[in-house]
Formats: C-alpha cells, structure tokens, sequence
C-alpha cells in the first residue's frame, strides 16, 4: 500500500456495497376515530316506578380492529424515495471507481446542481489521481417525506470501498459504518436528488 497523502476530503463517505437496505422505518401516524354514546331518559310519576335505562345503538366504526393504514400515495412515495437513493449511490459508486465525471449519467436521478458538484468532486479526484475499487454497504434506510420534499438517511459502510491512489490501495483507519444523508424533491417528472451534503453534519441517525 501507498500512502502519497491524507486521502482527500472529496471522497464521498469519507474514507472509513450497494446491497438492498436490511431496515427500512416508516412512520405512520393514525387518525382517531370519535365514538357516540346515548342514554335514554326516565319518566316520573306520584309513586316511585322502576326506572329503565337504554342505551342506543353504537355507531360502527368501520376501521375498529384494522390496522393504521399510511395516508393515500405515502408508501408508494417512501418504496420510489428508497429504490432512487439505492439508485443514485450506485451510480455514484461506479463514476467514482471508474474516475468518470461525466455529470450526465446522474440526470435520471438527480437535480442539475446536484449532477454538476458531483461532477465536480470526481473530477477533482481524478485529476489528483485518486479512484476507487468495490463497492460500499448502505443499509438501514429511512424516509421522511413531507409534501413534495423528503430526507432520505442510512448508514454507509465503506469496508470494502477502497481508496487507490494512482491505482494502488491507500493506507486508511477504518472506523465502521457512517451516516449518509440526501434531500430530495419532487417535480413535474417525479423524485430527483436535489441536495447530497458533503459532510453528514445534518444526519439525525447513528450507525455506532
């Protein structure tokens, strides 16, 4: 192994695959359901009578017993944030270890700022001679979708993502997995990256 430098700060996910998330949380928030209750009166008279009391039919609550189910489109949104992610990364990861900053193969999954500071970052990374070999892990994925914008997190391990100066393996401290964070939004097309920080500075999970 070499060690020509530090490894640059330009590698995404620092230096410390893409397999399919094992974890994917999603939040679901249940509506409450009202429930109706009557009671019937007494009559009075000069002598005490026995007084009865009835009480009227309950209303059926059609989703008693059910489970809370997501609001209409959620999931649908979560399953297409999570695959887009996977998606986006897995580009990313092949651009990287190819030293191919052609910003273009990014546009089905990201926005144009997005495509061109990647495009950017990798081209900086090849002009220094620095690359990659393999692939990392992400797992754990979480979705928060809120409207048409959404945060998307998971842990990202790079065990097996090796930094290669001019070809050959660097010498690195491994630290285990670290968290990962883009924003998405949504438009006319659908989902696309919109903001892929470089630092996970934002991150409100913890792969330790």
């Amino acid at each position: 192994m070499v060690s020509p430098r530090a490894p640059p700060a330009d590698y995404r996910y620092g230096v410390n695959s893409l397999k399919l998330p094992r974890l994917s949380r999603i939040s679901v928030v249940p509506a409450l359901a009202a429930m109706l209750l009557a009671v019937g009166c007494s009559s009075d008279s000069d002598e005490p009578e026995e007084t009865e009391v009835t009480e009227s039919p309950r209303a059926e609550d059609p989703a008693a017993g059910e489970e809370p189910e997501a609001e209409p489109g959620a999931a649908d949104d979560i399953e297409a944030l999570e695959q887009l992610y996977l998606d986006y990364n897995a580009r990313l990861v092949e651009m990287e270890n190819a030293g191919n900053a052609d910003g273009a193969l990014l546009e089905e999954y990201a926005e144009l700022t997005v495509r061109e500071g990647e495009s950017a970052r990798i081209r900086q990374l090849v002009q220094e001679g620095f690359s990659r070999q393999g692939e990392p892990e992400i797992f754990d994925v979480t979705v928060e979708v809120t409207g048409d914008s959404a945060v998307i997190q998971s842990c990202v391990d790079t065990a097996n993502w090796e930094p290669l100066f001019e070809g050959e393996p660097i010498d690195r401290e491994y630290n285990g997995p670290v968290p990962g964070i883009v924003k998405a939004t949504r438009g006319e097309s659908g989902w696309l990256i919109s903001e892929h920080p470089q630092t996970a500075d934002e991150a409100t999970i913890s792969c330790t």
